[in-house]
């Protein structure tokens, strides 16, 4: 089954307490079953530095696909990796707005086929493909 990972609180800062960083769940070399999703966000996604963090948090762990900004102010990705790195990537990638959040919301969410022979993970351009 498929899940984002746990969250718990941490050390209280006056009335309010700060989630605990993530803590990862994959190893570098996972060897698990992989697979491929195609997922569409939409709120507070552009403008935000969400390519850019989506690209650097999944090299971190290993996870290969592409992002890419829309016309319509949406962020559509393709993400590829086995669960425990695709755990990792929402979890990491949540911590890199911990300080500054966003709000969006996962509109779209598909199981697809996967791309084999790809080697990494790009912050596209619309307008590139």
């Amino acid at each position: 089954m498929f899940h984002f990972g746990k969250w718990g609180f941490g050390r209280s800062k006056g009335n309010v307490q700060e989630p605990e960083p993530y803590k990862r769940v994959s190893t570098p070399d996972d060897g698990g079953k992989r697979r491929r999703l195609h997922l569409r966000f939409v709120g507070q996604v552009q403008a935000v530095g969400f390519r850019w963090n989506a690209r650097k948090v999944a090299t971190e762990v290993g996870c290969t696909g592409w992002v890419e900004n829309k016309s319509d102010g949406s962020v559509e990705m393709e993400l590829q990796g086995t669960d425990p790195q695709i755990c990792d990537y929402f979890g990491l990638f949540a911590d890199e707005y911990r300080s500054h959040p966003i709000q969006y919301q996962i509109s779209e969410r598909e199981d697809i086929p996967l791309v084999p022979e790809e080697q990494e993970f790009v912050a596209r351009y619309e307008w590139e493909y």
